[in-house]
């Protein structure tokens, strides 16, 4: 997945200014700045190229139980 496929997906499902994107091994790390906070928000890469929120797809992996 392409820096410019990531950028265009987050930009429906992201609020915030993106920043930077790091990609390692189907785990997205992004940037992110709102109201001079920053924030780091990690998205998991589906085998389909959709971007799910990291802890979001963890809860579904495991069937909805705390990890």
């Amino acid at each position: 997945m392409t820096k410019k496929e990531i950028k265009e997906q987050l930009s429906r499902i992201e609020p915030d200014k993106i920043v930077d994107i790091h990609q390692v091994s189907g785990v997205v790390e992004v940037i992110t700045i709102r109201n001079h906070t920053v924030r780091r928000k990690r998205y998991v890469v589906t085998h389909e190229g959709k971007l799910h929120f990291y802890e979001s797809y963890l809860l579904d992996f495991f069937g909805g139980k705390e990890v």
